[in-house]
């Protein structure tokens, strides 16, 4: 192999990994309860780390090259991980799959989205038929990550492995192409939509069936983004912002839905729905997140009025925390003004009919 492949993704960039990524790998391979399961001892120096480094770069030169790629988030830049295809058999047509993540981006779903495109490239310019992982069984987290990519369990090796001074037993699972290709459709944006509804917990029966709903219009294959203005297709993808402040919610006055409602909007063809909560917030209120953006609250399905009625929102709740003095610069063209409102005196029969729903949720969550 020559040019190395950089894949790019809704919140990544899988790219190759250089001598400046060493101080990042050594944060992740040191830490003890990260690499728990990985394989090998955790790191002690730096140097170790940079060693590393050319492993990697050294796979690529080999007769059955693999290639690791560095997971770079693309939000900050940061290194969070790295995955790979390795052992590569040409004759075969088969290879070896290992990954790892930080512990600080557990949960959000980016291993997932991480080997969906690194296994799309392998089985188009590896031509490979089969990619196999082995994985203690104990690691709830990789496994479930692998089943839901289609990864077969086919066996139960007995003290295959070694590390932390004692031999481990690993489950070998696999990966046919025909799975592969037979399976749900892969697309980056898709799986992450799948991923951020999977993570509700419905409140009730009521929002149990509006995400169900969700789902199998995920699943369907139909088109999840707003294509054309005012509403096509007819149902899309929105991401609201909840603006929160202790027990204050900002909300705007939406000129085109005639209501006032949290900032959000449209979710954009090939975006994941946290790149829309932070390209929102920036673009209606003039501000950043202080923190990271949790997996969704609450999911809804509502039949929109207003300038623009007729269509169906699917949307996605995000909770933003910012205090009631942080500097706004609303959208003036869109909102005819902002407000902070305490709970107990929302406007709730100008606003989103859910939006009582939202904050019972929400009260409950901080419990």
């Amino acid at each position: 192999m020559s040019n190395f492949p950089t894949l790019e993704t809704p919140r990544l960039r899988l790219r190759e990994i250089v001598a400046a990524d060493a101080p990042a790998l050594f944060a992740i391979h040191s830490d003890a309860d990260a690499m728990r399961w990985f394989g090998t001892e955790p790191l002690t120096e730096l140097a170790q780390a940079e060693a590393m480094v050319n492993i990697f770069a050294a796979w690529r030169t080999r007769a059955n090259p693999g290639t690791r790629w560095g997971i770079e988030r693309k939000a900050d830049g940061q290194l969070v991980g790295s995955c790979g295809l390795f052992r590569w058999d040409r004759s075969w047509q088969s290879c070896a799959i290992g990954y790892e993540l930080g512990k600080a981006a557990w949960g959000s779903g980016l291993m997932l989205e991480a080997l969906n495109a690194a296994l799309s490239w392998g089985f188009e310019h590896m031509g490979l038929n089969r990619v196999q992982a082995q994985v203690h069984p104990d690691n709830a987290a990789s496994l479930g990550v692998l089943r839901r990519l289609g990864f077969v369990q086919e066996g139960h090796q007995r003290e295959a492995g070694f590390w932390l001074g004692r031999h481990h037993d690993l489950q070998m699972l696999a990966l046919l192409k025909r799975d592969w290709l037979a399976g749900e459709p892969q697309d980056p944006q898709r799986m992450a939509v799948r991923a951020e509804l999977l993570a509700i917990q419905p409140l009730d029966e009521f929002e149990r069936e509006h995400r169900a709903d969700a789902l199998a219009w995920v699943n369907s294959g139909a088109e999840l983004c707003r294509r054309e203005k005012p509403a096509t297709p007819p149902k899309h993808l929105i991401s609201y912002v909840a603006v929160i402040s202790g027990q204050h919610l900002l909300l705007v006055d939406h000129k085109g839905a005639q209501r006032w409602l949290p900032a959000g909007g449209h979710v954009e063809p090939g975006e994941h729905p946290r790149d829309t909560v932070r390209r929102e917030l920036q673009e209606e209120l003039g501000f950043a997140p202080c923190h990271p953006i949790a997996a969704p609250l609450m999911v809804t399905r509502t039949e929109t009025v207003g300038l623009t009625p007729g269509h169906t929102d699917v949307s996605l709740w995000y909770v933003v925390h910012a205090p009631r003095d942080q500097a706004i610069r609303f959208d003036r063209g869109e909102f005819h003004g902002v407000r902070w409102f305490s709970f107990d005196e929302l406007p709730l029969e100008r606003s989103d009919p859910q939006l009582a729903r939202f904050v019972a949720k929400q009260a409950k969550s901080m419990l």
